[in-house]
């Protein structure tokens, strides 16, 4: 699949929305802040109806019916580059349970703490316990999505993903794997799920460069049913 090239605007996201009075594609953000103010828009473009105004309406929902989840990033992470980064891999584990299903606070716990090993580089090894690994790790290693930026290099990194970690283990206390926990994938699905992924966050599918196929095994007790965002 060929790469999708940058919006003209603002020349960092990716242009995924066709613009019919730029003839070009721009990036769903362009689109929404720029829509009649510096670009003539035709009346009837499909873009044009409410999507400012949409987008205002999902963040306002994401940061009520998610507060838990935002309470719990000021908690934890007090730098806010350590913050935005646990962030986007919150994102990326939510988009990957709206395909595959929820992943249990348990299995989710060890998967974190086999990135953290990875402090100075990510890959991918030939057999993980769980898909879930070898997606994020492919996505960890992705330098657009994940830069290395100052204060932030790969022992902050790692030091992040294992405060993660144990957050998630300390949420899992007291399960069973009869009746494995997924209060981490309930908190973050109360912010994430009320977000489109597409606008609000510039994540599409295409950003996964290679599909994600889950091991034959069978699923967790309490497992849930996939959904929502599709992988390719």
């Amino acid at each position: 699949m060929p790469r999708m090239a940058k919006c003209p605007r603002c020349l960092s996201r990716k242009g995924k929305r066709y613009c019919p009075a730029l003839r070009t594609s721009i990036c769903p953000l362009c689109c929404a802040e720029e829509r009649l103010k510096t670009i003539a828009c035709p009346s009837d473009c499909e873009h044009l109806a409410g999507e400012r105004y949409q987008h205002n309406r999902r963040k306002e929902r994401a940061l009520s019916q998610g507060k838990a989840f935002v309470d719990q990033q000021n908690e934890l992470f007090v730098d806010p580059t350590a913050r935005e980064f646990t962030f986007k891999l919150q994102a990326d584990i939510f988009f990957f349970s709206s395909s595959f299903g929820a992943v249990s606070d348990t299995t989710l716990a060890e998967t974190l703490d086999s990135l953290r090993s990875l402090s100075s580089r990510i890959f991918v090894p030939g057999r993980s316990p769980h898909p879930i690994f070898g997606f994020l790790a492919e996505r960890l290693g992705d330098a657009k999505r994940y830069p290395t930026e100052k204060g932030l290099g790969p022992q902050e990194k790692a030091s992040a993903v294992g405060k993660l970690a144990a957050h998630v283990r300390e949420l899992a206390r007291g399960a069973s794997s009869a009746e494995p926990s997924f209060r981490h994938h309930e908190v973050i699905s109360s912010f994430f799920g009320a977000l489109d992924f597409e606008s609000d966050l510039d994540y599409s599918p295409d950003d996964a460069r290679n599909p994600v196929v889950p091991h034959p095994h069978e699923p967790e007790p309490g497992r849930r049913s996939p959904g929502g965002l599709i992988l390719p």
